[in-house]
Parts: structure tokens; sequence; C-alpha cells
């Protein structure tokens, strides 16, 4: 305009945008308490809404300073790290906490019961069976009487009993009764014996026992 003050001038340039460096703690992470089952389990860790994040690598640690990509199944807490390639907006981070973490916790095992109503027979008796979990000693006998059995279970680290929460050995009381007998009867190789001056003896040749 004829009037204006001032001429511009357009002399040209560049802006350049330098990445940002990546909180990792907004990254979204999916991360839940388990119950121990033998399988792995597993977080998820997405970008969430940050856009031109790279790619994302999970990491467990036990212990806050060691990380391992192998997903955790056992019993233990687990802190879950990530490492982040260099995206479009982001730079990489290596073995960052993310501040989650999740626990998976024992499995709960019955503690076995002592068997009932079991009465002398001659045979050896189980009176504590043994499970899928855990084995029993001390549990099987003959003769009448009060037992102890123990009950261990096969994987400590990872199953406690239920209702105690440990996985120290339990005892468990079982007996045998004694049997009844409600009559007898036996045969004699003889029942008559004449006066010789010798001693004589008879054998039993046939017993029964009716219970």
């Amino acid at each position: 305009p004829a009037n204006c003050n001032y001429t511009i001038t357009n002399n040209g340039g560049s802006l350049t945008v330098a990445k940002a460096t990546l909180d990792v703690t907004k990254l979204s992470v999916t991360a839940n308490d388990a119950v121990y089952d033998g399988n792995e389990k597993s977080a998820t860790v997405t970008a969430g809404d940050l856009v031109g994040v790279g790619t994302i690598t999970v990491l467990y640690s036990s212990t806050e300073n060691t990380y391992t990509e192998a997903t955790p199944e056992n019993v233990g807490t687990y802190y879950v790290f990530v490492t982040v390639a260099e995206g479009t907006n982001y730079e990489a981070v290596t073995e960052a906490y993310t501040g989650a973490s999740f626990k998976i916790t024992p499995a709960q095992v019955t503690i076995p019961t002592a068997a009932t109503n079991l009465v002398y027979n001659g045979s050896a008796q189980t009176g504590v069976a043994d499970g899928d979990l855990y084995t029993v000693s001390g549990n099987v006998q003959t003769n009448a009487g009060g037992y102890t059995a123990t009950a261990t279970l096969d994987d400590k680290a990872n199953y406690v009993w239920a209702g105690t929460n440990s996985s120290e050995n339990q005892t468990i009381s079982w007996s045998i009764e004694k049997l009844s007998i409600s009559g007898a009867s036996i045969t004699l190789s003889s029942t008559s014996l004449v006066y010789n001056g010798d001693e004589q003896t008879v054998s039993v040749t046939n017993a029964t026992v009716t219970a």
C-alpha cells in the first residue's frame, strides 16, 4: 500500500522439532494379579494416547535390577519394565520401569482327610490317599491301631494348603478298628480219647470265625 511504513521480506528457513524424551510411566500398562496355574502370566504395554512411539518390548523383573523377556509363571512379584525403540516422535528408552507390577499368588490345595470305618481284615489298608499335588507317607498299615500320616506338597514354591496359607507338611490322624468277633467254631482231630497212661494230644483241623 502507498502509506505502508514497512517492507516484509521472506528470507526462507527451516524449523527443527527435536524428538521428545519418552516418560514410560505415561504408557498404557495392563498387569493383573493372578493365581498360579502353571501357565505364563504376561503384562501388556502399549503407547496409549502417545503418538510416534517406537516398538515396545516388555521386560519382567522380580528384583528391580535384573530384567528378562521371559514371561513369568511361578509365584512372585514381578515389575514391568520396557525397552522402546526410537520412534517418529520419541527417543529410544532402555530397560525403564513403567511403575507397574503384578503378583502371582500360590494356588491352594485341600488338606487330605482320613478314611473312615476301617476295620482290621488281615490285609494292608490305606488310611489317607495320595493326591495329584502331594504325596502321603505313613498312610498304609495292616494291624488295628491309631496312626499318623504326613502329607507333603510336591511343589512348595507354588502351592499352599487351603485354610493355612502354608506349604509346611500336614499331619493327619487315622485308625484301623479292631475286628469284633460274634462267634467262632472249631473242629478237633478227635473228640474222644481213651486213657492209656501216656500223654495224648488233639489238634484243630478247622476253625471258623464269625465277625
